[in-house]
């Protein structure tokens, strides 16, 4: 699973690309979201092109191929999202909250806990508004032609989508490091809303 994120406030665009293989069985691909703008479907495998129809909560396939690339694009508004699941803005930063079906309000997905995935996530927004982005164990302020950019994998091995956090906006950084029983050193960091560090503070961090 591929996550670009381009973030506005009233109009967040996500273009997801997932690679998707069949690995026993047969049946419809089921994808399940609750995106309500949906720009574009589009799907490519070995055997050639196709589209899928858009505009449905529950997108389908009857016969799709065993193997395949599918790219789904969409428009979010995260400053309307008042239900604090998926995407939406909390005192000026970007929040995600995926649990328990909260990644659907994101993109339509194979949102399943016996589906597993590698997540990859790109993710830019206006350098003055939102000079910091995270996403779950990644955390970049390289600037592009006067946006954030981020860009790295989530974690590096399969899982559901419940764990995945990611965000924006303008944080504070307390930095601290652990060493571990083997004796590997960590680096630490925690992000805040300015203000709040002095209550996050704890015996690791400086």
């Amino acid at each position: 699973m591929h996550l670009d994120f381009a973030l506005e406030p009233q109009a967040t665009k996500v273009t997801a690309r997932l690679e998707i293989e069949r690995l026993s069985g047969t049946g419809p691909l089921i994808l399940l979201g609750e995106v309500r703008s949906c720009c574009r479907w589009r799907w490519t495998a070995a055997a050639g092109r196709g589209r899928l129809p858009a505009g449905r909560q529950e997108p389908d396939h009857p016969q799709p191929p065993d193997k395949l690339t599918l790219e789904i694009v969409s428009e979010i508004n995260p400053a309307a999202n008042t239900e604090l699941e998926g995407l939406f803005l909390s005192s000026g930063m970007f929040c995600t909250q995926c649990e328990p079906e909260g990644f659907r309000r994101i993109t339509y997905f194979l949102d399943r806990p016996d589906n597993l995935s590698v997540f990859t996530v790109r993710m830019e927004a206006d350098m003055e508004q939102y000079p910091v982005l995270l996403s779950t164990a990644i955390a970049s302020k390289a600037s592009a032609c006067g946006r954030t950019a981020l860009r790295g994998v989530a974690r590096p091995f399969p899982q559901t989508v419940l764990p995945l956090r990611t965000g924006g906006g303008r944080a504070g950084q307390i930095h601290g490091s652990f060493t571990t029983m083997t004796g590997r050193k960590i680096a630490l960091d925690i992000y805040v809303e300015h203000g709040n560090e002095p209550r996050a503070r704890y015996p690791w961090t400086r």
